[in-house]
C-alpha cells in the first residue's frame, strides 16, 4: 500500500501500545516495526504478564488507514534488569531473544528471556559459520542408499544422501543443517555440489557397465526458485558425461505451494529433457489428486512415517496399499 500507509500502521502500534502502558514505560521505536518499552520498578512476573497481556490485547485489532482496514498483533521478549543483563547492549540483546522466541511459539504472545535462548541462538550462528567452513573445506559427505525392485530384488538405483560428520558433535541431521543452508543463501553451491558429486558417482558407474541404474539428488525449493536452476543441472550433466534418464530430481511439495505455475513450467523443461522427477515425502503435507494429476513427477516416495509402522499397523498397511493403487492409477512408480 506504501510508505503513508506504512508509517500510519505504526503510528497507530505506537499509539496502541502508549494506550496500554499510560505513563509507567518510556517507549521507543527502535527501526522498522519493533518498539523498545523501558519499565522501571516493574519486576514481578505477574505484573509483567498481566501487562504484556493488555498491551498485546490492544495491538490485536481491526485499524483503518485512509479508508482500508487491517488488522495486526504483536510479538513481545522481555529481559529484567539485572538479572538478564547489567548492559543496555545485553538487556537489549535478550529481549530480542525472548521476542523471538515468542515468534516461534506462534506469535501474538509474550516470552520472558530464559539463558536457553540466548545460548539456542549463539550455538546456531556458531553452527552456521562452521557449516560454511566445512562446505568449503569438503568435510561433507555424500551417501547412497540402494533403491530395490520389489518385483526383482535387484538395485535398481541410488539416493544420494548428504551428511556432516561434525568433529565434535558427531553426525548432524540434514534436518538441523539444510535449513540453515537456505537461510544463509548456501543452499545454491551446497546443491549443485551434491549433484556434481552424485552424476560423478553416476559416471563411474557408467565405466563399470551399470549404465542401466538411476541417481536420485533432494532439491531445496530454494535451489528450483533460482533463475539458473535448469541450465544449471544441464550443464552438470554434460560436465560429469551422464545421460538425463540416469538423474532423478527429487522435490518436496513445499516448493510447488509458494509458486505453482513457475515450479510446473521448470519441471516440464527437466522432465523433456529426459530428467526423472519424483515427489518426496509423500502423503505429509497438502497432496490431492487434481494436484496429482498436474504435476510432471514420474514417482512418488511415501514418507518414512508410513514405512516404519508397516509392520505394526494393519490400518496402516491398507493405507499404503491404496496410496499405491491409486499412484499406479495415474502412472506413477511408488518408492517407500
Amino acid at each position: 500500500f506504501g510508505h503513508a500507509y506504512g508509517d500510519a500502521l505504526i503510528q497507530a502500534a505506537g499509539n496502541c501500545i502508549a494506550a496500554a502502558v499510560g505513563s509507567q514505560a518510556f517507549i521507543a521505536r527502535l527501526g522498522g516495526d519493533e518498539f523498545t518499552l523501558l519499565l522501571p520498578g516493574v519486576c514481578g512476573e505477574k505484573q509483567l504478564g498481566e501487562l504484556a497481556g493488555s498491551i498485546l490485547t490492544k495491538l490485536s485489532q481491526t485499524i483503518d488507514v485512509f479508508g482500508t482496514r487491517f488488522h495486526f498483533s504483536g510479538s513481545m521478549g522481555i529481559a529484567l534488569y539485572p538479572e538478564h543483563g547489567a548492559q543496555v547492549e545485553e538487556l537489549l540483546k535478550n529481549a530480542d531473544n525472548a521476542m523471538y522466541a515468542a515468534k516461534k511459539a506462534g506469535k501474538n504472545c509474550w516470552r520472558l528471556y530464559s539463558p536457553e535462548m540466548g545460548q539456542s541462538a549463539f550455538e546456531s550462528v556458531v553452527l552456521n559459520n562452521q557449516l560454511r567452513q566445512a562446505f568449503e573445506n569438503k568435510e561433507l559427505r555424500v551417501y547412497y542408499q540402494p533403491q530395490v525392485s520389489l518385483a526383482t530384488g535387484e538395485i535398481v538405483g541410488f539416493e544420494a544422501l548428504l551428511r556432516w560428520p561434525h568433529p565434535e558433535q558427531g553426525f548432524i541431521s540434514p534436518g538441523r543443517f539444510i535449513p540453515m543452508a537456505e537461510q544463509n543463501g548456501l543452499i545454491h553451491a551446497l546443491g549443485q555440489w551434491v549433484l556434481e558429486q552424485s552424476c560423478d558417482f553416476m559416471r563411474k558407474l557408467n565405466e563399470r557397465g551399470k549404465a542401466n541404474l538411476r541417481i536420485a539428488v533432494n532439491m531445496s525449493p530454494y535451489q528450483l526458485c533460482g533463475d539458473n536452476f535448469v541450465s544449471m543441472v544441464q550443464q552438470v550433466l554434460q560436465k560429469q558425461r551422464v545421460l538425463p534418464r540416469q538423474v532423478e530430481l527429487e522435490v518436496t511439495e513445499s516448493v510447488l505451494i509458494s509458486s505453482m505455475e513457475e515450479s510446473i513450467e521448470k519441471l516440464n523443461r527437466l522432465k523433456a529433457m529426459g530428467v526423472s522427477i519424483s515427489l518426496d515425502d509423500f502423503g505429509t503435507g497438502f497432496s490431492s489428486l487434481t494436484y496429482l494429476q498436474r504435476l510432471p513427477v514420474q514417482i512418488l516416495k511415501l514418507d518414512r512415517s508410513f514405512i516404519d509402522s508397516l509392520l505394526k499397523d494393519a490400518t496402516q498397511r491398507s493405507l499404503i496399499a491404496s496410496i499405491i493403487e491409486v499412484a499406479h492409477v495415474l502412472g506413477r512408480k511408488v518408492v517407500g
